[in-house]
C-alpha cells in the first residue's frame, strides 16, 4: 500500500486519480466544513472567537489535502482505474463522546473480495479516467494549477506595489509615534494622503495609518479600532485567508468565507474599542464619516471596507449590544466549540 501522505502518492502510478479525487473531495469537504463553521460562528456570539472558528474550514481542507488519499483507499489499490464490483453508501448524523456532533457521509467499494475506502472524488475520478482518459484529466488539473499560480502572482505584485506606495507615504508623514501593543512596537503614522483613509498594515512591525484630518474623539475612536486589529493579528489572518482563497479559487464559498472573516474582524475591532472606553456613538460616527468619504486609493482592508449591508450590520451590532450572563455566554461557547470540533470529526463523502 502506498504511503499515507500526498507527495509520495503523487509520485506513484495513480497520481492523476489521486489528484482528481482530491479536487472533488476538497470542494465537498470545504462546503460541509463551511456550513458547520458558519453555524458555530453564529452560535458563539463573540466576533473575536468567530474569527478563529471561521479559519476551521481551511484547517480541515489543508489537513485533508496534505494527507492525500487515506491508507486503504481504492484509488491506491491495484484496482485503481478499474470499475469496482460493489459499492455502499452510509449516512449518519449524531454525536460522539464527548458530545461532539458529526456528519458521517461515506462511501465504500469492494473489489477482489476486499473492501476499500472510497469517496465521491474517487467515483468522479474513475468515471472520468475510464471515459475521458488520463491526458485530458492532466490538462484540466494543469489549468486549475495555472489559474491558482496566476492569482498568487497577481496578489504578490499587488502587495509589492502597496509596499512601495506605503514606503513613499511614510517618508511624507506629518507625524510618527510609537506605542507598544501586545509585545510589538506599533508605528502610528499621521498621513497627509487623505485618500488612503485609516487602516492597519504590517504583521511583525505593524503600522496604523491615520489621516491628518482626524481630530478629537473621532481620532481616538479610529485609533482604538485599528489597534484592535493589531492585537488580534488581523493583517496576518487576512493574508492567510486571501492566499488560500486564491490557491483554492475553484472551491465555492472560499471568497464568501474571506468576506465573513473580514466582517467579524471589523466587529471585533469595534468591540475592542468600546471595551477600552470609546463611546459607541463616537465610534459609529467615525465609521459613517469614513464610509461616506470617497477613498479611491484606500486599501481594501480598512476600517469601513465592505458593502452597505455589512456596514449596516456593524452599526446595528454597535447600537443593540446587550450584556449577557457569564453562564449563558459559557454555554454558547461550549456549543460552538462542539460544533467546531465537528468540522474535523465529520466525513463529507471523502475519506474516513
Amino acid at each position: 500500500m502506498s504511503e499515507s501522505w500526498l507527495l509520495p502518492q503523487l509520485l506513484g502510478g495513480s497520481a492523476v486519480l489521486v489528484s482528481t479525487a482530491l479536487v472533488f473531495n476538497t470542494v465537498l469537504t470545504f462546503a460541509g466544513a463551511l456550513l458547520l463553521a458558519l453555524l458555530a460562528a453564529k452560535v458563539v456570539g463573540s466576533p473575536r472567537l468567530a474569527k478563529l472558528i471561521l479559519l476551521a474550514p481551511w484547517a480541515r481542507v489543508l489537513w485533508d489535502v496534505l494527507r492525500g488519499a487515506a491508507p486503504g483507499a481504492y484509488v491506491l489499490s491495484e484496482h485503481a482505474g478499474s470499475k469496482g464490483e460493489l459499492g455502499s453508501f452510509q449516512l449518519g448524523l449524531g454525536a460522539s463522546a464527548p458530545a461532539v456532533p458529526f456528519v458521517h457521509a461515506r462511501v465504500e467499494m469492494q473489489a477482489g473480495g476486499e473492501r476499500y475506502g472510497y469517496s465521491v472524488g474517487d467515483m468522479f475520478g474513475h468515471w472520468l479516467f475510464r471515459h475521458v482518459g488520463a491526458a485530458p484529466l492532466w490538462l484540466a488539473l494543469a489549468l486549475l494549477a495555472a489559474v491558482s499560480a496566476a492569482l498568487l502572482v497577481v496578489r504578490w505584485r499587488h502587495a509589492l506595489g502597496w509596499r512601495l506606495r506605503l514606503s513613499r507615504a511614510a517618508a511624507q508623514a506629518i507625524r510618527v509615534e510609537m506605542v507598544r501593543v501586545g509585545g510589538r512596537r506599533v508605528q502610528l503614522i499621521t498621513s497627509s494622503l487623505e485618500e488612503l483613509g485609516p487602516f492597519t498594515s504590517g504583521v511583525l512591525q505593524p503600522r496604523v495609518w491615520l489621516p491628518a484630518s482626524l481630530q478629537g474623539s473621532q481620532r481616538a475612536a479610529v485609533l482604538e479600532h485599528e489597534l484592535g486589529h493589531v492585537r488580534d493579528w488581523d493583517v496576518l489572518s487576512f493574508g492567510i485567508a486571501g492566499l488560500l482563497a486564491d490557491l483554492f479559487w475553484f472551491v465555492p464559498g472560499a471568497r464568501y468565507l474571506e468576506r465573513c472573516l473580514h466582517e467579524r474582524a471589523e466587529e471585533a475591532a469595534d468591540a475592542s474599542a468600546v471595551a477600552r472606553g470609546i463611546p459607541r456613538a463616537a465610534l459609529a460616527e467615525s465609521i459613517l464619516a469614513h464610509a461616506a468619504a470617497p477613498l479611491p486609493g484606500a486599501p481594501p482592508a480598512r476600517m469601513t471596507g465592505g458593502s452597505a449591508a455589512r456596514l449596516r450590520r456593524r452599526l446595528l451590532a454597535l447600537a443593540t449590544s446587550r450584556r449577557q450572563s457569564w453562564v449563558w455566554r459559557g454555554l454558547r461557547c461550549l456549543l460552538a466549540l462542539a460544533i467546531t470540533l465537528g468540522v474535523f470529526r465529520s466525513v463529507f463523502l471523502g475519506y474516513v
